[in-house]
């Protein structure tokens, strides 16, 4: 099985300006409009949600989670 973890004191320069690339020139960007991460916690407390926070972001990519009573 290959190795998939993240090795974030191994990320260069070079990787975040590809990253960064990419989401500029993505073909969706206008589709894909990123709400900020409080508006999104916000949102899961809203439908019932407790405890909700964004656990990981980086770019684009966020990971949400909270506890269903």
């Amino acid at each position: 099985m290959a190795d998939t973890s993240w090795k974030l004191d191994q990320v260069t320069e070079h990787d975040l300006q590809e990253v960064a690339g990419a989401f500029r020139s993505a073909r969706d960007k206008a589709d894909n409009r990123l709400e900020p991460a409080f508006e999104q916690g916000e949102t899961l407390q809203r439908i019932g949600f407790a405890h909700a926070d964004c656990w990981f972001k980086w770019f684009e990519l966020a990971v949400f989670g909270g506890v269903k009573p």
